[in-house]
């Protein structure tokens, strides 16, 4: 039977609608330094699951799903009323393995599954 799990990295910094990098007051809008903090302070749900994405998040690390975290997590991103539309779209592309703004190519799927995207010249 084939893996049907999904690998997916959130260090990346949200891009705004023209493809530029945003930055905020504190450095660059990292999409996994955000999910860390949301999901830090979230006060339901799977705990241990949830404070393992919190802290693979933070560190850059890349995230192995298997089909129902993957649907958790997608769930979690879509209900959250912190991240703006813009976020939640280039973090739910990085998870569905597609592109992810203007300016920016599809995510690429290299020989060890894990999804990068690539900032377009």
């Amino acid at each position: 039977m084939a893996n049907t799990n999904t690998k997916a990295n959130f260090d990346f910094t949200i891009q705004d609608l023209e493809g530029n990098e945003i930055i905020n007051i504190d450095g660059p809008a990292n999409a996994g330094k955000m999910l860390a903090k949301i999901f830090a302070g979230m006060s339901k749900g799977d705990i241990y699951k949830i404070m393992e994405w919190a802290r693979a998040c933070y560190r850059g690390e890349t995230i192995e799903f298997n089909p129902k975290e993957k649907k958790d997590f997608q769930e979690y991103i879509e209900s959250n009323e912190q991240l703006t539309v813009l976020s939640k779209e280039q973090i739910l592309n990085v998870l569905n393995g597609v592109g992810m703004a203007p300016g920016l190519t599809a995510a690429k799927e290299p020989t060890n599954g894990v999804q990068e995207v690539k900032k377009v010249k």
